[in-house]
């Protein structure tokens, strides 16, 4: 079933402000919603930290272990975008922390190039595993494009 397109703008826009109440009055308001439509929404979240709204979309019973195109997950956009709250977070909720995208990357293969390194250590220190063998970028990183 297709989400009419002034539903996802509010979820969107409730996300992006990170204001929790919009979210949830939204998501309860739609019965058209499902647990993977949440699971989308909540790669958005991890992306822009968006804390608040990630504990909306969690509680909603969001799918944290949902996969875009690319194989990506939230948590795999927390560790890029240097989000550790965020990961810590998914982390809490059961988020696959060595999940491999489409182009063999893990998210500590995505956090060596982008993220803090305590945040490098926390993912080493829960069990994340490397696919590449590239070295660890110095920080602050070279590039930080987070876009989605």
């Amino acid at each position: 079933m297709t989400i009419p397109d002034d539903i996802e703008s509010d979820i969107s826009q409730a996300i992006e402000l990170d204001d929790a109440n919009a979210l949830r009055q939204t998501i309860e308001s739609s019965n058209l919603i499902g647990h993977e439509d949440l699971g989308a929404w909540l790669t958005l979240a991890a992306n822009l930290g968006s804390l608040n709204a990630m504990h909306v979309l969690l509680d909603s019973d969001a799918n944290v272990l949902w996969k875009n195109e690319g194989g990506e997950t939230a948590f795999s956009f927390a560790c890029v975008c240097d989000q550790f709250d965020a990961a810590r977070l998914l982390h809490k909720h059961g988020a696959d922390i060595n999940s491999v995208d489409s182009s063999g990357g893990t998210p500590l293969d995505w956090a060596v190039c982008h993220a803090r390194p305590a945040f490098r250590e926390w993912l080493k220190s829960v069990g994340g595993n490397r696919n590449s063998d590239h070295e660890e970028w110095p920080w602050p990183p070279r590039t930080h494009n987070c876009d989605t």
